[in-house]
């Protein structure tokens, strides 16, 4: 992927404020989580403490999952002393949008998701609290998809997106953890969105503090912790990472791990690990994954101990 620079900035003259222009449609993907994150480190390293978000006069086309991460990465801002200012129109849309506790999480039926104007993104402060998200995600993506052996599935599933909940604590010792999901359209078929992401310690950093007398580009430290069984921590792990990447291959889905000045791309087969230009303090992990799919069948090889899928059209 090549980072698109879809957001425009204009700086005014003595510095008072800072102009972030947003384009009329936003589409949750690589290009989208990219350039918000560029966005947060410009924002953040302004002088300027107005931050003015614009866009043009037309009604903003954004997904409900574009505005929460929009919504979250610009409170963010603001608990760094910023002061944003949103254009009417916008400001209308990002009140549908809401912060709430990880601990208040609920279930919705698949049915609310694509009927609510609203949406919601959640803040956790411990992993205790992390069940309720990672059971309602694996039950979506078993439940809304063409399976066999189902509930082994929806275990493994459980304990892959649950290890990549809990690795925002264990690993990066973030004291938050950020989640948010939607189901959407786009051109007649349904998607599910997931995002979760920390501001703690990097994938980069950790790898390097656990070979810290060895010479280990960055790159390299993201192809190290995406390899099965690696885990910088003693004891079992290492398996959260592999795992997922293993599903969205067969689920024929995208995946976006962005760390430090890394991201890793899943898309249509293809694993590309690349230095990003809008570095990313923490790891975001997002993924989508088409609801709904009537080309394969989706199953858990008990043997491999790993997700298998069949062709529907080789049957």
């Amino acid at each position: 992927m090549r980072f698109i620079d879809v957001f425009k900035y204009i700086e005014s003259p003595g510095k008072s404020d800072f102009y972030v222009y947003l384009p009329n449609k936003l589409e949750f993907n690589v290009e989208f989580l990219e350039n918000v994150s560029d966005m947060r480190k410009r924002v953040l390293n302004t002088e300027c403490k107005n931050i003015k978000i614009t866009k043009n006069d037309q009604y903003p086309q954004y997904s409900k999952i574009c505005l929460m991460y929009l919504l979250c990465t610009l409170s963010l801002c603001m608990s760094e002393g910023k002061i944003v200012l949103c254009s009417h129109k916008l400001y209308k849309r990002l009140l549908d949008i809401h912060k709430a506790d990880g601990r208040q999480f609920v279930e919705m039926d698949i049915d609310d998701y694509i009927q609510s104007k609203t949406g919601k993104y959640y803040v956790f402060d411990a992993d205790t609290d992390l069940d309720k998200p990672v059971q309602a995600i694996a039950r979506i993506l078993v439940n809304r998809n063409v399976t066999l052996n189902s509930k082994a599935l929806e275990e493994f599933l459980k304990t892959t997106i649950g290890e990549i909940f809990s690795n925002c604590f264990n690993h990066s010792d973030s004291k938050q953890v950020y989640f948010m999901c939607d189901v959407h359209k786009i051109y007649n078929e349904y998607y599910l969105s997931v995002v979760i992401f920390d501001y703690g310690k990097t994938i980069v950093s950790n790898v390097k503090e656990y070979f810290r007398d060895k010479k280990i580009t960055d790159i390299e430290c993201m192809e190290w912790a995406i390899q099965n069984g690696n885990t910088t921590r003693s004891g079992s792990g290492g398996y959260g990472l592999p795992t997922i990447i293993d599903y969205i291959q067969n689920a024929e889905g995208i995946l976006y791990i962005a760390s430090d000045d890394v991201y890793l791309e899943y898309q249509a087969g293809n694993i590309n690990i690349k230095y990003s230009l809008s570095e990313f303090k923490g790891t975001n992990v997002a993924f989508q994954v088409k609801l709904f799919n009537t080309s394969k069948v989706l199953t858990y090889d008990d043997v491999q101990k790993r997700v298998a899928s069949i062709s529907l059209d080789s049957i």
